[in-house]
């Protein structure tokens, strides 16, 4: 009877044993002479095939530099606008401040400026025209500043941008002085044509 117990207690924690996975390991102890599975304990260690992969990925990422950003990407609008217009009765300036449409801190590379440009103009393509362009790296409110050919192509870029989704961020247009745009930014006054984006997407 006895024997016939400690031959299915063996073959029971055989099976527990193929059941239970890291980091669990069995716990067989002696008793009366057999040797019995009598539970499990905490037995940390990582697997070293999965810790050599992790290493290599950190080294592989670390090393190679030249790693292509995410695209950043429109996202739709924030509120249900049909019919109903989200600017002012009639475009106020040509000169426009975007806000929220990067995060300084966490922009990688020191292309991004250049991508951020692209996806405006892209946006804005055939519906407006934009002269100069100017994103404030250091912003902390994710700050690009435009100026329109017209307060007409000023208007409808502010229809393509205001109130919608950009990289997870509700993106605000507000117009802005032509004075005040001048001073801020004097190589404006020279801008005459229509920028396009650098990477031939239209």
């Amino acid at each position: 009877m006895t024997r016939s117990l400690s031959k299915k207690a063996k073959s029971n924690a055989k099976l527990r044993d193929k059941a239970v996975q890291s980091p669990f390991r069995p716990e067989i102890q002696p008793i009366e002479g057999e040797d019995l599975h009598v539970g499990h304990r905490w037995a940390f260690s990582p697997d070293k095939s999965t810790a050599h992969e992790d290493q290599s990925d950190e080294a592989s990422s670390s090393n190679n530099s030249s790693v292509t950003p995410r695209p950043k990407l429109w996202q739709g609008q924030a509120f249900n606008t049909a019919g109903v217009s989200t600017q002012p009765p009639y475009p106020l300036t040509q000169c426009l401040k975007v806000r929220n449409m990067f995060d300084a801190e966490v922009e990688e590379g020191d292309s991004w400026p250049v991508r951020i440009q692209n996806v405006i103009l892209e946006k804005a393509d055939n519906k407006g025209d934009i002269l100069h362009m100017a994103i404030d790296r250091g912003s902390r409110e994710g700050c690009v500043y435009l100026k329109c050919a017209t307060t007409d192509d000023a208007g409808k870029v502010y229809q393509l941008l205001h109130g919608w989704w950009f990289d997870g961020n509700l993106v605000t247009v507000k117009y802005l002085s032509p004075e005040r745009y001048q001073y801020r930014f004097p190589d404006s006054v020279k801008a005459t044509f229509p920028l396009q984006p650098s990477n031939d997407k239209r």
